[in-house]
């Protein structure tokens, strides 16, 4: 990824056929060279999170969880992702709960 790049203005990180997309807030995107898995240990000190094997998201961005049928994170530019409770620690068994473990993480 590029230096200088302010962590603030990424909201988003996919994994896409092999290729990573990161997201930014004025609604460009950039293809880099690094790994999900490399950006997402770069980024963790900035408040990312792994909601998806294929995703990674900035907290500040983050509007709310829901799990109808299955679970998604909605950020508040209205994006909707697949979450993997698994990724992020949760257990499936007890989803409310661990649904509130999550929102804990967001709203710390």
């Amino acid at each position: 990824m590029k230096k200088g790049i302010d962590s603030k203005n990424i909201v988003r990180v996919e994994s896409k056929a092999g290729k990573t997309l990161v997201y930014f807030a004025d609604g460009s995107s950039e293809q880099v060279t690094d790994s999900i898995d490399d950006l997402e240990k770069g980024l963790a000190e900035y408040n990312f999170i792994r909601i998806h094997p294929k995703h990674l998201i900035n907290q500040r961005y983050y509007d709310k969880v829901s799990s109808v049928k299955t679970s998604v994170v909605v950020l508040k530019d209205g994006t909707i992702l697949p979450a993997d409770p698994d990724m992020m620690g949760l257990e499936r068994k007890t989803t409310n709960s661990g649904w509130k473990r999550l929102l804990k993480l967001f709203n710390h």
